[in-house]
């Protein structure tokens, strides 16, 4: 028993143009959107790393214009310079931050 032509054609499988079209669209359209997550994510990084380098900046001078308006006041009194002002943190970091990416070990 011979088929027609049009069920031979559903018979062998196989994809159309519409099904690859659509399957094409929701690949691209993912990339796409996760791209532009990604590109967002990288964009809020870089201005949160900026701004923390700009604070810590403002931290630096403000610590070290206390520390020269305590050891100013403290040189003219006569009294000794151990005693740091009570506002000054002790620093536990390095003084200048770097603007190099937190991952030290890059390939």
């Amino acid at each position: 028993m011979r088929l027609p032509d049009q069920h031979r054609k559903k018979a062998q499988g196989g994809f159309i143009l519409l099904e690859v079209l659509v399957a094409m669209s929701l690949i691209i359209g993912s990339w796409t959107a996760m791209t532009h997550i990604y590109q967002g994510l990288v964009l809020r990084q870089t201005q949160l790393q900026t701004k923390k380098a700009e604070l810590r900046k403002e931290s630096d001078v403000f610590e070290s214009s206390e520390y020269a308006r305590n050891t100013r006041n403290t040189n003219i009194s006569g009294d000794s310079v151990k005693n740091e002002s009570a506002r000054v943190s002790s620093r536990s970091r390095s003084k200048y931050s770097t603007a190099s990416p937190l991952i030290k070990n890059q390939r």
